[in-house]
């Protein structure tokens, strides 16, 4: 066995550490087993996460989840949680769990935090058996408004104007007077005061019509100590009433570099208590990063550099969509687009189109062009260098506009979408013609696709049509129904398809959720509730259509749904008063359509099955009807309370069991499913 190289000693009072290893090819040859670490700390009884530090005003509530991590005896273990003051001593709330032999969830209202900015507690006190405190651990938190000028759809408001986000970086004067904004850029990166002062550069960027995002990370040092703090605020004090400003960006790859937490949450809290007006900015490459830096930011970007990656094609849109869940849509998130040379690869226009569609379809609110470049060891920005003009001339401000309108601003209404290995599409229209974005999701092969002209629902087909290539190279096709070509590798194009007679599309809704065009068979439903009022959100962007709904949700879906309007009686004993969903199932309860599970408990936040959901839905329309049920393979799995109500329902043609046959009695209805149903409802 050899000898350890190094050793890492931490100083004194450090209860964690972050130690990043990194293997570099050299003549010698190293294995996994060279490298050994050793734990000395003695680990936590439970882990416990909360899903913010900092929550914005319009969020009802936050929770901290703990899960059993090393506990001899969990389930007779208990755990407390105690809501303090942001004088760490008044208690607020006081909650006991008495096991923890699964994972456990606290939750507390942001009501509590009745003052802007400052620092509240959740004290956490974990139990053994015998009454002794395994562990003690205490969670900042804090509530702030959401930043003024930042909507929760990404869009940057302010001076009278909307400004959907395309960020560039290298903000000298030389770079400012190449005009980025030709290549669709609407905000620039200032680098502290490296060439000249940076309210004068701040000048003359408002005067092209661009914002500045300040960069504080590189022209002050991160706010780890007292004299970077009040460095900080100072420079935030210089610049956030300058018309021009977009934000403060803390620090480039905070989690990557191992800064610490408090620090993250001392820079967001100085900023935020300076300037409530203006976002703080992160960018972080995908590890790990996502749960953690969007605690400490209002909007991220993934700093991914995926241009030169073999899986290039498929690989934003999978790390954009885990960046998704992270933030369950509250916050904006950009992609980073790598317009440097890395790994001796630089990014083509088409590349960089490809990665950026793909991060829209993915629930991106923008993109950054990081532009920065090493030409003799001086940095030096895309936009000064030749390759620039390809960006200015390859992508058009019309597709820039283009892909906001899809995507962000919605001026363009979603039609169709699918996504297979080698092909991800999806079709938008202006109300006359089509437009479909195109992806060869294979780096270094062509691929073949076929679309279908119809939309997620199948209410229209496309005839005869012409369709012209809108990117890359000019072309032409006609056809009729189906839309059909080769891609080269990695080619993104978006095809204007124009029917031969023309077609009306105002049926077709806009939903503003950013998470419903992956479920296409049900968007238009969820757009059509949306509009009525009868569905709630996940967040701001986010409708959640792939989650279960749960027994409250739908319930409140249905009473809605039906208009029912009778006065609200006593509710169930476990629905608290001010649950979103209270006031439906108390006049659900007065009107007799709605039943509980026994000893007047309702369960709201159960999910809900696919026969309890057919139950509750015949039982409030009075159904009559009867289907033979024998058709569907798993219909002895329907529970005898149930059948009747399940018969009617499908002879209703409310529900129309699964392609492969079965009608799934006992498996869960999702939050897509129940918005289809109640789009049925309305119809019939």
């Amino acid at each position: 066995m050899g000898t350890p190289r190094f050793g890492i000693t931490p100083p004194d009072n450090v209860k964690s550490a972050l130690i990043m290893v990194r293997l570099r090819i050299t003549p010698g040859v190293f294995y996994a087993d060279d490298i050994s670490l050793y734990m000395v700390k003695e680990p936590d009884a439970v882990q416990g996460t909360t899903d913010e530090t900092f929550y914005y005003s319009e969020w009802p509530e936050g929770y901290l989840d703990v899960s059993p991590y090393v506990m001899a005896d969990p389930a007779n273990s208990k755990a407390e949680f105690t809501f303090l003051d942001y004088d760490g001593a008044t208690v607020i709330d006081k909650k006991t769990f008495d096991s923890l032999a699964t994972n456990v969830r606290y939750t507390f209202k942001t009501a509590w935090m009745k003052e802007i900015g400052k620092r509240y507690f959740v004290n956490m006190k974990v139990y053994g058996p015998d009454g002794a405190i395994l562990q003690d651990t205490t969670y900042p938190v804090f509530r702030f408004d959401r930043p003024t000028y930042l909507g929760a759809d990404g869009v940057f408001r302010k001076n009278g104007k909307e400004y959907t986000l395309t960020k560039g970086t290298g903000g000298k004067i030389e770079t400012i007077e190449r005009n980025p904004q030709e290549g669709g850029v609407t905000a620039i990166l200032l680098v502290g005061d490296n060439d000249v002062p940076i309210l004068e550069r701040m000048d003359m960027a408002y005067e092209k019509g661009l914002l500045c995002m300040i960069n504080l990370g590189i022209s002050i040092g991160f706010a780890d100590n007292e004299d970077s703090i009040a460095a900080v605020a100072e420079r935030v004090s210089l610049v956030k009433d300058h018309p021009a400003l977009l934000g403060y960006k803390v620090q480039d790859e905070p989690y990557q570099k191992g800064i610490r937490a408090e620090d993250m949450m001392r820079a967001y809290e100085t900023i935020r208590n300076a300037d409530p007006h203006h976002p703080v900015y992160n960018d972080d490459s995908p590890q790990g990063c996502y749960p953690w830096l969007y605690r400490y930011s209002d909007i991220i970007d993934i700093d991914y550099y995926g241009a030169g990656d073999a899986n290039a094609g498929r690989i934003m849109t999978e790390i954009m969509e885990m960046c998704a869940e992270a933030c369950r849509g509250r916050k904006p998130f950009f992609v980073m687009q790598q317009c440097f040379e890395n790994g001796n690869h630089l990014a083509t226009v088409d590349e960089l189109r490809h990665i950026a569609y793909q991060s829209f379809f993915a629930g991106a609110a923008g993109y950054n062009m990081h532009s920065l470049n090493s030409d003799d060891g001086v940095m030096i920005p895309y936009m000064l260098r030749p390759e620039w003009q390809e960006i200015v001339n390859g992508w058009a401000k019309w597709e820039r506009d283009f892909m906001y309108g899809c995507f962000v601003t919605k001026e363009y209404s979603f039609v169709n979408y699918a996504r297979t290995e080698d092909v991800l599409w999806g079709t938008f229209t202006d109300g006359t013609d089509l437009y479909t974005i195109v992806l060869n999701r294979e780096k270094s092969a062509p691929k073949f696709a076929e679309i279908s002209l119809t939309d997620g629902m199948g209410t229209f087909t496309v005839g005869d049509y012409t369709a012209v290539s809108m990117t890359g190279e000019e072309r032409t096709l006609s056809g009729n129904g189906t839309l059909s070509f080769e891609l080269s590798p990695m080619e993104a194009v978006v095809w204007k398809v124009t029917p031969t007679e023309k077609m009306g599309f105002s049926h077709l809704k806009t939903s503003k959720y950013r998470d419903t065009i992956y479920y296409p068979w049900a968007y238009n439903a969820i757009a059509t509730l949306e509009e009525k009022g009868i569905i709630n959100e996940m967040s701001p962007n986010w409708y959640g259509p792939q989650y279960n709904i749960t027994r409250g949700d739908y319930a409140m879906f249905l009473v809605r749904t039906l208009g029912i309007n009778v006065a609200p009686g006593e509710n169930f004993i476990d629905v608290e008063a001010d649950a979103e969903y209270a006031k439906e199932l108390a006049i659900g309860k007065a009107a007799g359509i709605i039943n509980g599970v026994g000893e007047n408990r309702f369960n709201p936040e159960a999910e809900i099955t696919r026969q309890d959901m057919m139950t509750m839905t015949s039982r409030a329309m009075q159904l009559a009807g009867s289907a033979d049920l024998g058709a569907f393979s798993d219909s002895g799995a329907i529970a005898d309370y149930a059948a009747s109500h399940v018969s009617a329902m499908v002879a209703e043609g409310l529900i129309k069991g699964n392609a492969d046959g079965t009608i799934n009695p006992l498996g869960n209805t999702t939050r897509a499913e129940a918005a289809v149903i109640m789009n049925r409802i309305i119809s019939n």
